[in-house]
């Protein structure tokens, strides 16, 4: 959600950010994510998260010793201040990712992610720019956003203003000067099932989600079982959209 309008971003996270850390979707993309980077073959020491949200995908990437140097660039300056505070070991700051003039970084970073971001924007292709200009040349850039139908908690919970076709996504990366070395869809059943579930009971999941209280122990034990199922599910279908691209030398 980092690049949604301002009032936006700071809203949402105000509301989910104790309950998003149980969503085990979240869990399954970053480790999609921390997978292609272990892989990588090229040096991986400064990673750039655009978009990081309450900077949990950063959290996670410290915890697994990956990147001497995190940075995360957020719409929201509430969340860039809560960041700052809460997660010291790195460096957080404001940006708004859809306008690629002034971006602060350039041809600095190792690898660069977006994850779950473009799907919230008006305008998410100055984002690419942006992510190629901050990387250094052959440097990787990770996309990960939602393929499929949009179903109604996508749209009137999470604010999805579209999803993908991954063969027209890759297109406009490599448009931003990028040449695709991985795209997937992942996720089928478990995630599929999950988002029907979600909007049919999109009420009682809105409640979950956005209290300030203790997550009740259904919510917990459904986070469970679709932990469980995304352990087993396809990595080749679903709703996941997972794209890696080098930066062209």
């Amino acid at each position: 959600m980092g690049n949604t309008p301002v009032h936006e971003s700071e809203e949402f996270w105000e509301r989910f950010t104790a309950s998003a850390s149980l969503h085990p979707a979240n869990l399954y993309r970053y480790t999609l994510i921390s997978d292609l980077i272990k892989r990588w073959p090229e040096k991986k020491d400064y990673i750039v998260d655009l978009g990081c949200g309450n900077g949990a995908l950063i959290s996670h990437l410290k915890d697994l010793d990956l990147g001497k140097n995190l940075v995360g660039f957020d719409g929201s300056a509430a969340i860039t201040e809560i960041n700052k505070k809460k997660l010291p070991f790195a460096d957080f700051s404001q940006a708004d990712l859809q306008v690629e003039k002034n971006f602060p970084l350039s041809n600095i970073a190792d690898i660069v992610v977006c994850s779950e971001v473009v799907e919230h924007m008006p305008d998410y292709l100055p984002t690419f720019k942006i992510a190629h200009k901050c990387l250094k040349d052959n440097g990787l850039f990770i996309l990960t956003t939602q393929g499929g139908k949009r179903r109604r908690h996508d749209i009137h919970l999470l604010g999805h203003l579209r999803h993908y076709v991954i063969e027209d996504l890759a297109r406009e990366v490599e448009a931003a000067g990028f040449e695709i070395i991985h795209r997937q869809k992942a996720g089928w059943p478990a995630l599929t099932a999950q988002k029907i579930v979600a909007s049919l009971f999109m009420g009682q999941v809105e409640q979950q989600l956005a209290s300030t209280k203790e997550p009740s122990s259904l919510f917990k034990l459904a986070c469970k079982i679709i932990g469980i199922g995304l352990t087993c599910s396809s990595k080749q279908f679903g709703p996941q959209l997972v794209i890696a691209a080098r930066k062209k030398a």
